[in-house]
């Protein structure tokens, strides 16, 4: 890490990270630029932003550290940077006329399909796949590269479909509901943003 003086008058003997300007640090997480008030010097992993740090915390206390040997490219990596994730409660996925229009439930298990943004590499959908390794309760989850979805099964008697979104809302991948048999359309919808 170089650390330089952002004034051309000698380096002040405060420490204070935030008044200097750094070059070449990049987001542990996304790659890109760490904004110089966001350096934390004694620390290896630096993040630009909340968002980035808590998909890498979440990432690794989860064991899947190979994702960041299997994305594609820093390019791609910096696409899935959110800034912040969303913070949503996701409340509204536990009530039981949700569950009736957008999933199907039986007395132990229930499933959902939904349309995911963020999804860009094949180190998505590895991560995406991993999803019962994240978050207990989570029997299975299928990603969908072209779809940008992912299908879920898990045990409604050990965790809440808010739970489940919130943690694919903390590793940058936001979740919305997907009408049965509305895939096509929600792909055509995530293309043109393109």
């Amino acid at each position: 890490m170089s650390i330089s003086s952002s004034s051309d008058s000698a380096t002040p003997s405060t420490g204070d990270p935030s008044r200097y300007q750094v070059a070449n640090i990049e987001c542990t997480h996304c790659g890109l630029p760490v904004p110089a008030g966001l350096i934390q010097p004694k620390r290896e992993a630096q993040f630009c932003c909340s968002g980035c740090a808590g998909a890498y915390e979440l990432v690794h206390t989860s064991g899947l550290e190979s994702f960041y040997r299997m994305v594609d490219s820093k390019s791609d990596r910096s696409r899935n940077c959110r800034d912040v994730a969303s913070k949503r409660s996701f409340a509204q996925f536990d009530e039981p006329f949700f569950q009736e229009k957008f999933g199907q439930t039986t007395a132990t298990e229930s499933s959902i399909e939904f349309s995911v943004e963020g999804i860009h590499c094949g180190a998505c959908i590895w991560l995406l796949e991993k999803l019962p390794t994240i978050q207990p309760g989570v029997i299975s989850a299928t990603a969908h590269w072209a779809k940008r979805t992912v299908k879920l099964r898990w045990r409604s008697n050990d965790v809440k479909l808010s739970q489940i979104a919130a943690t694919l809302d903390r590793l940058g991948y936001r979740p919305s509901p997907m009408l049965p048999n509305s895939s096509r359309d929600t792909w055509k919808i995530e293309n043109r943003r393109h």
